[in-house]
């Protein structure tokens, strides 16, 4: 009890306080990592599911130190504990940034974009003087970069992907009472549309409603 009680402390304190530099110029020590429970469903002797809302991305490791605490914290035993985690503005059950999944052996899975991809994804290119940028957000459901644009009188959405992949397509714009409106041209069996609403958000919708919001890009 007493080597489980060390252990446990010593994972809170690389977790609590981390003294890294980040290697970029601004050499800004990153921001300690907070985690709260959001729900948890147990099925005794065989399951345990856990949702959990982190404050930041993190590194497999951390995720890894993360899970172990979790894992610890119920002294009951199970066959398989399943662990989902949530960016502060992740939908949940609509797809996690990240699991860590002891089935039985722990499995680690960033599924949104990590820090280097969302450097990537925050690099948007000024080089075509002939577009006129709407708005640029960042959809951490796919994960992806958004960038709404006019040129020569029409309307396009860009896609940016994680693996730098970018797809572009021509959309009608339209005011509503909304906001503006942009479906796409090729239409959609499902009313699929974007509305950028009056907080600048970039929200996905269909013919049933609201899908989920997209936060603005930094």
């Amino acid at each position: 009890m007493r080597n489980l009680i060390v252990i446990l402390i010593v994972f809170s304190l690389v977790i609590q306080v981390i003294v890294a530099e980040n290697p970029e110029s601004n050499n800004k020590t990153p921001e300690v990592v907070t985690y709260n429970l959001i729900k948890e469903n147990k099925i005794p002797m065989i399951k345990r599911s856990v949702d959990i809302r982190i404050n930041r991305r993190v590194s497999e490791d951390e995720l890894r130190e993360i899970a172990l605490m979790i894992k610890a914290k119920d002294k009951s035993p199970y066959e398989r504990t399943f662990i989902c985690y949530y960016l502060p503005n992740l939908i949940v059950d609509e797809g996690a940034w990240a699991t860590t999944h002891f089935n039985p052996e722990l499995e680690i899975k960033i599924l949104g974009a990590t820090e280097n991809e969302l450097a990537i994804l925050g690099e948007v290119s000024t080089s075509d003087i002939e577009r006129e940028i709407i708005g640029i957000w960042l959809d951490e459901n796919i994960p992806a970069r958004l960038v709404l644009f006019r040129k020569n009188g029409k309307s396009f959405i860009e896609t940016t992907y994680k693996d730098s992949s970018v797809g572009t397509y021509e959309m009608i714009e339209k005011n509503t009472s909304r906001g503006l409106r942009f479906d796409d041209k090729k239409g959609s069996a499902f009313g699929d549309h974007y509305l950028i609403n009056k907080n600048g958000e970039l929200e996905l919708r269909d013919d049933e409603g609201l899908i989920y919001i997209i936060n603005k890009s930094d």
